[in-house]
């Protein structure tokens, strides 16, 4: 009686290790991954989101962000606030949109096909521009000038400088200037093959 007793609580201690593996294996370790990659993404955001609200205020400021020598310099203040994001002038893992948008109203113009709408007058763009564009449009390069400032050549009379969905965002009046900074880092990295997949990050602020 007590020999069988024995090898009855041996095969319960047996098929309490498998249920403990199984349920670590299916359950607790995806959860755990999960609450990783969750976390890791939120310090990223929380990176973006200072990386972004720094970059409009220096823009709206008048911080030079062109491609010129003097704006380069003024760019590698960017990337040396966050470098594990990886941000370069042209490539890397993030971009970040600066644009400068304004209402036209009947003071600003007479007549002219942007009358009451919003519109772009400046758009720089620093990092991979591949990764997402701006929510509010995107200025055409043979609508800006030449020389790396994102300077829109004709903002009254362009079409495609309509910047009106900022509009929705931002109720605006005849001349007001809106400076809006837009960041989007990549999260591919922190990604599971199969299981999570971590897009990236978005942060938007208007000054």
């Amino acid at each position: 009686m007590d020999k069988a007793l024995k090898q009855s609580r041996k095969r319960q201690k047996g098929s309490l290790l498998v249920e403990f593996v199984l349920v670590m294996s299916l359950v607790m370790v995806p959860l755990m991954l999960g609450t990783m990659v969750v976390g890791f993404n939120l310090i990223r955001a929380i990176q973006v989101n200072q990386v972004n609200r720094d970059a409009g205020h220096m823009f709206a400021r008048g911080v030079d962000f062109s491609s010129d020598p003097n704006g380069l310099l003024d760019r590698s203040i960017l990337f040396q606030m966050a470098p594990r994001l990886q941000v370069t002038t042209s490539a890397g893992t993030g971009v970040l949109i600066l644009s400068a948008v304004e209402y036209i109203g009947s003071n600003t113009c007479t007549g002219c096909p942007n009358l009451t709408h919003a519109v772009f007058t400046q758009q720089i763009t620093i990092g991979n521009s591949a990764l997402r564009a701006s929510a509010l449009g995107t200025v055409l390069a043979t609508s800006m000038l030449a020389d790396g400032s994102g300077t829109v050549i004709n903002p009254t009379t362009d079409l495609t400088a309509r910047a009106d969905p900022i509009l929705s965002i931002l109720p605006m009046t005849d001349g007001q200037v809106a400076y809006v900074s837009e960041t989007f880092y990549s999260s591919t990295d922190l990604s599971i093959p199969g299981y999570l997949t971590a897009s990236g990050v978005y942060a938007r602020a208007i000054f």
